[in-house]
This record gives C-alpha cells, sequence and structure tokens, in this order.
C-alpha cells in the first residue's frame, strides 16, 4: 500500500493522480488472477481507492461529490453502468496495464517453507532467506547473521484486510444468497477459519489468497534483487487412486442411485443371475423366481 496521492492543486495534477489511482486499482484486481478483473461494482473500487491510499481517498478531492460522480469524471477511461444494484464499472483502455504479464489463477501448492514464512503471524517467528530456504527464527533465540533479508511475513491486520477484501469482492464472481452472505460476513469479522465459509465459496478464498501470496512473495524477492524461486508454486499432476473400491461402497452407490431412478431407469435394470438366486434363496425353485422376477422388470 502507498500513501495517498499528492497534488499540486494544478487541476492538470489532480486529474493525472486521479487516473493514475484508478490504473493501479484495476491493476490490483488483475494481479489477483480474477478472470473479470475490467469490471467490478462502485462499491469495491471504491474500496480498492481507500487500500491504496492508506484510507485517504476522498472524492472531493478530484472535484466528486461522490464516487458515481469520480468515475464519470473520466469517460475516456471508465464506463458506469448505472441500470444495476450497486453500480458497476468496467474499465475502457485495458492498455493502461501490462496484459502480457497478468499471471494465471495459481493453480499448485505454494512451498511451505515460503508460505510460512508469510503467513506465520501468530508465532511471533522471524523468517530470513538464506539464499535457498525461509529460516524461522524465534525473537528469544540467539542472533542471526543480520545480512540475511527479512521476509514479507503479513500481520494479523494484513489478513482482516485480506477478508474484507475477499467478502466485497466476492459478490463479482458467484452469486451468493442472503444466508451465505451472512456467514461470509461472520467469517471475516471473527477471522475465523476455512471451513466457516459456505462450502462453494471455499475454493475460491483459497485460490485468492495464494494469489495474495504469490504476489506478495514475488514483489519481495524482486524488490531485493533476487531471483524468485523457480518451485515457488509447487505444481502437482493429480493422481488417480488404485485402492480397490469396497462392496460396501459399491452398494450404497447403487442403492442411492436406485432411490433415484425413474420408472423407465428401473425398467431398464439388468440383474446378474447369480445375484437374483442369491436373493430368492438358491436352488431351482430360486433361479426359477428370480428369473420370473427378472422378466417381470
Amino acid at each position: 500500500m502507498t500513501d495517498a496521492h499528492s497534488t499540486t492543486g494544478d487541476p492538470t495534477d489532480v486529474r493525472d493522480s486521479g487516473r493514475g489511482l484508478i490504473t493501479q486499482a484495476f491493476e490490483s484486481a488483475r494481479r489477483s488472477g480474477r478472470p473479470n478483473w475490467t469490471e467490478m461494482t462502485t462499491a469495491v473500487l471504491k474500496n480498492r481507492l481507500l487500500d491504496i491510499t492508506n484510507r485517504a481517498f476522498k472524492e472531493t478531492d478530484y472535484g466528486a461529490r461522490d464516487i458515481a460522480a469520480f468515475v464519470k469524471a473520466y469517460p475516456d477511461l471508465l464506463a458506469l453502468d448505472s441500470s444495476t444494484i450497486p453500480p458497476k464499472v468496467r474499465l475502457i483502455d485495458t492498455s493502461l496495464t501490462d496484459s502480457k504479464n497478468a499471471p494465471a489463477a495459481i493453480r499448485g501448492r505454494i512451498r511451505p517453507d515460503l508460505w510460512r514464512a508469510t503467513m506465520d503471524y501468530r508465532s511471533g517467528n522471524i523468517y530470513h532467506w538464506d539464499g535457498k530456504q525461509a529460516i524461522a527464527v524465534h525473537p528469544t533465540a540467539p542472533s542471526t547473521d543480520s545480512t540475511l533479508p527479512e521476509m514479507p511475513t503479513i500481520s494479523s491486520e494484513d489478513m482482516d484486510q485480506w477478508r474484507h477484501n475477499f467478502q466485497e469482492t466476492l459478490p463479482e464472481q458467484i452469486l451468493i444468497d442472503e444466508q451465505e452472505s451472512e456467514q461470509v460476513a461472520i467469517w471475516a469479522a471473527r477471522g475465523l477459519a476455512t471451513n466457516n465459509l459456505p462450502i462453494r465459496t471455499r475454493n475460491i478464498w483459497n485460490e485468492y489468497l495464494n494469489n495474495r501470496v504469490v504476489k506478495l512473495l514475488a514483489e519481495w524477492f524482486r524488490d531485493n534483487s533476487l531471483p524468485v524461486p523457480e518451485d515457488l508454486v509447487q505444481h502437482r499432476n493429480p493422481i488417480r487412486s488404485n485402492a480397490p473400491v469396497g462392496v460396501a461402497q459399491l452398494r450404497e452407490l447403487i442403492l442411492r442411485c436406485v432411490r433415484n431412478m425413474t420408472e423407465e431407469e428401473l425398467k431398464a435394470i439388468s440383474l446378474p443371475p447369480s445375484a437374483v438366486l442369491r436373493a430368492y434363496g438358491g436352488g431351482e425353485a430360486g433361479l426359477r423366481i428370480g428369473l420370473t422376477k427378472q422378466v417381470e422388470l
């Protein structure tokens, strides 16, 4: 996050400053990995502008009474759709961001030592980069090599902000009902674990979190003139399980299917004679009864 943009009071400077903030807001959305990063609601745009300026953004500083008026002041850059509630903003000139460097959504597992170095804000450990891996050092431990760069561990406040940002941008990605919205709000306000989110939003949150961590680490390595580790994200190929399926599992699956079948589907079932024979007690009499029942199906 940066400090609020200062201006000289010159109208051109003020306008350029606003344009720069807008560009940063959409660039942030692009880097988050969202597929529709060129669109967001006015509320989300304002929240991003506040984040960029450490909560100092005010529309009145740019000659606008509210966020909608601020958007309308840049017709060559933004389009406002007031037919929706809340209104939506679309970025017209996407050339302002370097799309060729746009990261794809993160797929894979962030290297464990780098994940801990970024996310371990509760232990009090300080993490240093020794050129190959992140090393955890507790503040009470003997001093280590002071030349090793300190890694960017987030704070609990950072995590709270990420949760609230996710809460505000989630409706742009999927349609959630009132109950789910309330569940997400409670999760964000109380800083709860991922399993307290609605089930269908958990993967979206994990992807969002991974993107934030990768972005933070990549920028830290670049800012320190260090090469970004090639295995920062460890991609794993899905492995099919070769474990045999138990008889009980198969039986439960078939029974569940049968309970949901239509009359036509039930009539189309073909039963193995041996299974029919066992069902009717075995022997010739059982076989005749079973075959009769199978024909009736």
